[in-house]
C-alpha cells in the first residue's frame, strides 16, 4: 500500500508590503510564533516548509534571537524544504546550508527534525526519495506543512511577506 499525502484544503493567502528587509524579518518572526502557537494547541508537532534562496537569512537570524529563540516550541517543530538546489549540502548556494548556519545550528535543533532534499544526488533519484520521505510523515497527519515565504524584490522597492496555509 502506498502513503499519500492529505487531502489539500483551499489555500489562503495573504499579502503584506513592508518597508524594508528588518520589517520583513520582524514580521514573519511574529507570524512564524503565532502559527506555531496556534497548530500547537491540538497538534503535537508543527510542520513547516521553509523556501530558499537569500531572503530568508534575515527570518531565520530573527527567529533564532531573543525573543523568539525562548518562546517558541522549538523541539515540536519538524522542518522541510519547499525548495533546494542541486548542489551538496556545504556548498555556499545550498539552502539547507544557510538555514543550518542561521536557525539549526543557533537553536541546536536535532537533526532528526529536520528533513531535506538530498541536492548532491541525481535530481530524479533525490526528488523520489524526497517524495517518499514527505509521505511517510504526513501520513498519519491531519494536514500538510505551513509554507513559509518571505520575497523581496529589488532594494529599492519594499518587501513583502506572503503567508500561506491549507
Amino acid at each position: 500500500m502506498t502513503s499519500q499525502l492529505p487531502r489539500a484544503a483551499p489555500a489562503r493567502f495573504e499579502v503584506r508590503v513592508l518597508p524594508g528587509l528588518d520589517s520583513l524579518a520582524e514580521e514573519g518572526a511574529r507570524e512564524f510564533e503565532q502559527a506555531v502557537s496556534e497548530a500547537l494547541r491540538d497538534r503535537v508537532v508543527f510542520r513547516v516548509a521553509l523556501s530558499g534562496g537569500t531572503t530568508p537569512r534575515a527570518l531565520h537570524e530573527r527567529l533564532a534571537g531573543k525573543p523568539y529563540r525562548t518562546r517558541i516550541a522549538w523541539d515540536r517543530i519538524r522542518f522541510f524544504f519547499g525548495d533546494e538546489r542541486c548542489v551538496p549540502p556545504d556548498q555556499e548556494r545550498s539552502n539547507f546550508r544557510m538555514a543550518c548556519e542561521t536557525l539549526f545550528d543557533p537553536l541546536r535543533i536535532p537533526s532528526d527534525h529536520v528533513f531535506r532534499m538530498r541536492g548532491e544526488a541525481d535530481p530524479p533519484a533525490a526528488a523520489a526519495e524526497y517524495s517518499r520521505t514527505l509521505a511517510s510523515e504526513f501520513a498519519r497527519s491531519r494536514s500538510g506543512p505551513r509554507l513559509l515565504l518571505p520575497m523581496a524584490t529589488a532594494p529599492s522597492r519594499s518587501n513583502s511577506t506572503t503567508r500561506g496555509s491549507r
